[in-house]
């Protein structure tokens, strides 16, 4: 799902301006890659060092969250 954004926006504008020769649309499309999904980006690259059994919930804060490990949510003691 944080690859949706940059897809949507960025990559998929940037694909038609080439394949038509629109040079706006190119362009608004790399604008739209970098700028738009770059926070989706970085949070991608701080989660991809949880194994998949770790559960994680959002935090109130923009691009905050609480990481439970997997070992603790399949303990026998909850």
């Amino acid at each position: 799902m944080l690859v949706l954004p940059a897809t949507v926006l960025g990559v998929l504008p940037s694909i038609h301006g080439l394949c038509t020769g629109n040079p706006t649309c190119y362009a608004v499309g790399l604008v739209l890659f970098y700028t738009g999904a770059m926070g989706d980006f970085v949070y991608l690259w701080k989660l991809l060092h949880f194994s998949g059994e770790d559960m994680i919930v959002d935090g109130e804060e923009p691009y905050s969250a609480i990481v439970f490990k997997g070992t603790y949510i399949n303990s026998d003691k909850m």
